[in-house]
């Protein structure tokens, strides 16, 4: 079986929403609708810039699938915090995430292993010169991955990684 990098396709990113059977294997199964992954878009995203997606970003995370895609747009994820799942792989296609406030953490990966954040994707914040944000926060994790996110603006740190548990 052949496997297709279709992240570097120039059509739309909408196949990723559920990969065809024929493509995959006859051996793996769909586990919910008939789809392999979560997208953000699917949980109600809408990447305008103007509406807070974070609720969207959150459900695509609780969802239980092992791959989350976000689209090409700009996600408002306002004050709040993804928890990324153990194992699980987000896959940015050009994303702009904008996180306001002073103590924000865009991903919060807590004792969870195996995950990655995989770009490209500018997390932006607030530009505030002080505040406790984090764009990705790192808690006694094993064997993950951050490839091609850009932290920029943001009040406090762009990547913190601590050996013990969140405060």
């Amino acid at each position: 079986m052949a496997i297709r990098d279709l992240t570097r396709s120039r059509k739309t990113y909408s196949f990723f929403r559920s990969p065809p059977v024929a493509d995959m294997g006859s051996t793996v199964k769909p586990t919910i609708a008939g789809s392999y992954s979560a997208n953000v878009l699917d949980y109600g995203a809408k990447g305008t810039g103007t509406v807070n997606d974070l609720a969207a970003f959150q459900l695509a995370a609780a969802s239980g699938f092992k791959t989350v895609f976000v689209p090409q747009g700009t996600y408002l994820l306002g004050t709040g915090s993804i928890s990324v799942a153990n194992g699980q792989t987000w896959y940015f296609l050009g994303s702009t995430l904008i996180q306001s406030g002073t103590s924000a953490i865009t991903f919060n990966c807590s004792t969870i292993d195996d995950w990655a954040l995989i770009g490209p994707c500018v997390i932006t914040g607030s530009g505030n010169a002080s505040g406790t944000s984090a764009a990705v926060y790192v808690v006694g994790c094993n064997r993950f991955r951050v490839e091609d996110i850009t932290a920029k603006s943001i009040s406090g740190w762009g990547f913190k990684q601590d050996p013990g548990s969140p405060s």
